[in-house]
């Protein structure tokens, strides 16, 4: 009987632990799905003001010297693609079918 009570002893340790490692994990986990969430809205809205300076009349490049040359072009149109797509996207959720 003295076994058997140091196996469950033992068990319910090892179920507390595996808890606390999981609680740990997934705080952690939705700490980095906010923060890529978050980071896709930022490069969204970037997007959308790269976008508009080009549509205003400045080139590309133009355009990312007037944000301090902080990106590439190459990035910079990828985030005016991304964020072109992601407000066709919208446009396609937001349509009556």
């Amino acid at each position: 009987m003295a076994a058997r009570q140091q196996a469950l002893a033992a068990q319910k340790t090892w179920r507390e632990q595996r808890a606390a490692v999981e609680k740990r994990r997934e705080g952690w986990a939705l700490d980095v799905a906010v923060a890529i969430a978050e980071r896709d809205l930022c490069e969204q809205r970037v997007g959308i003001g790269l976008a508009k300076l080009v549509d205003d009349g400045l080139s590309l490049e133009d355009a990312v010297q007037w944000t301090g040359g902080a990106l590439s072009i190459k990035q910079a149109r990828a985030l005016i693609a991304n964020a072109q797509t992601a407000d066709d996207d919208r446009e396609h959720e937001a349509a009556p079918a």
